[in-house]
C-alpha cells in the first residue's frame, strides 16, 4: 500500500492548519439520509471533459504548483475557489493565483452551479472562507493529473472522480489518489505506466502514487447511502458501486469492482484499509522493481487486472 497520512497530520500538520468544525445531522442517533446529487455530478464530468476539449485533449490539474517553494501540493488540500481559505496563504499571490489552475476551479467557467459539488444531507466541516464557498463531496482522479485523453485506455473504465466519503467539505477539495510528485526542483509530473512520475530526490521506494482520507475519522466510509459510493466515469456516466469487502488482515482481490481490497478493523462500518497497487498491465509484479500505482484508477487500466499483477495485501 502506498504511503498515507492520516486526516488529521493533512488537515493540522506543518504543512496545513486550519480551523474546522463539524457540522453533524445526527436523527435519533443516525444520520439524516442524504440526497444524491447525481445530476450534479454528471454536470461536473461534463464541464470536466468541456475542459479537456478546450484545452488539446488535456484533462485538469489535480494539484498546485508552489512556485515559492519549488514543489507540488500533492498532499493539501485546494481553495474552491482559490483565494477563499486564508490559512496557507492561500488567499495571497502567488499561491491563489497557482490553485486557480487546479480541477475544481479550472472547470468552474464550465459549471453552471457550484452545489454541483456536494452531496445534501451528509455532515459539512466548514472553513473560515471570504466568500461564499461550494460544499465538496468529490475526489478527483489524481493519477489523470494533466492527462491527455487520447492516452486513456478506456474512458468507460477509468474513473474521472468519486465521492469523497460521507462528508461535505467547506471550500476545499484534493485529488484522491494522487501522483507522489515530492522532489523539490521537478515540476515535470505525469503518470508513466512503468516509472515514478516525476524526478524523484525523497525516498518512495516502488510508489507512484499517494492517498489520503479526505474526511473525518467518523466520516470515512465508502457506504454513504445503502453501502454504495458513486464514481463518475471518464466517458462522464456516472456508476453507483456497492462496496463489501472483508476486514483487514483478509483481502480480496476485486481490484476491477472497487479501489479496496479491504475495510479497516479499527475504523467506522465501511472505513477503507487497502488500496490496491498495481504495476503495468500485464507484467508479473516483482516488488523491489515494479512501479505501483492505484490499479482501480490507472488511465491505463484495461479491466483485466489480476493477482499476479497487483497487491491486494498479500504481497
Amino acid at each position: 500500500m502506498s504511503p498515507r497520512l492520516s486526516y488529521a497530520e493533512v488537515f493540522f500538520g506543518a504543512a496545513f492548519a486550519v480551523a474546522v468544525v463539524a457540522v453533524l445531522a445526527p436523527v435519533a442517533g443516525k444520520w439524516l439520509r442524504p440526497t444524491q446529487n447525481y445530476d450534479g455530478f454528471r454536470a461536473v464530468a461534463a464541464a470536466t471533459l468541456q475542459y479537456a476539449t478546450d484545452n488539446d485533449e488535456v484533462l485538469p490539474l489535480a494539484m498546485s504548483y508552489d512556485t515559492v517553494q519549488k514543489r507540488w501540493r500533492y498532499n493539501q488540500f485546494t481553495a474552491v475557489p482559490s483565494g477563499s481559505v486564508a490559512a496557507g496563504g492561500r488567499n495571497q499571490f502567488p499561491r491563489k493565483v497557482e490553485e486557480s489552475s487546479v480541477v475544481y476551479n479550472s472547470i468552474r467557467p464550465y459549471l453552471n452551479e457550484w452545489s454541483s459539488l456536494g452531496t445534501p444531507g451528509l455532515p459539512i466541516v466548514e472553513n473560515l472562507t471570504s466568500v461564499a464557498s461550494p460544499l465538496i463531496n468529490l475526489n478527483y482522479n489524481g493519477l489523470l493529473h494533466a492527462w491527455p485523453v487520447p492516452q486513456m485506455y478506456d474512458e468507460k473504465i477509468v474513473p474521472l472522480y468519486h465521492q469523497a466519503y460521507r462528508q461535505n467539505t467547506r471550500a476545499l477539495g484534493i485529488s484522491v489518489p494522487n501522483l507522489y510528485c515530492a522532489a523539490i526542483n521537478a515540476p515535470l509530473c505525469r503518470f508513466h505506466p512503468r516509472a515514478l512520475p516525476g524526478k524523484p530526490t525523497v525516498a518512495q521506494g516502488n510508489f507512484g502514487y499517494y492517498w489520503v482520507p479526505s474526511a473525518r475519522p467518523e466520516n470515512f466510509t465508502v457506504w454513504v447511502v445503502d453501502r454504495s459510493l458513486a464514481f463518475l466515469q471518464s466517458d462522464g456516466s456516472l456508476r453507483v458501486r456497492t462496496i463489501e469487502l472483508p476486514t483487514w488482515p483478509q483481502y480480496a482481490e476485486n481490484v476491477q469492482d472497487s479501489p479496496w481490497s479491504s475495510f479497516d478493523p479499527t475504523g467506522i462500518p465501511g472505513t477503507p484499509f487497502w488500496m490496491t497497487d498495481c504495476g503495468e498491465p500485464y507484467l508479473p509484479k516483482a516488488r523491489g522493481i515494479s512501479i505501483f500505482y492505484a490499479g482501480f484508477f490507472r488511465p491505463d487500466n484495461e479491466g483485466t487486472y489480476s493477482s499476479l499483477e497487483c497487491d491486494f495485501g498479500g504481497g
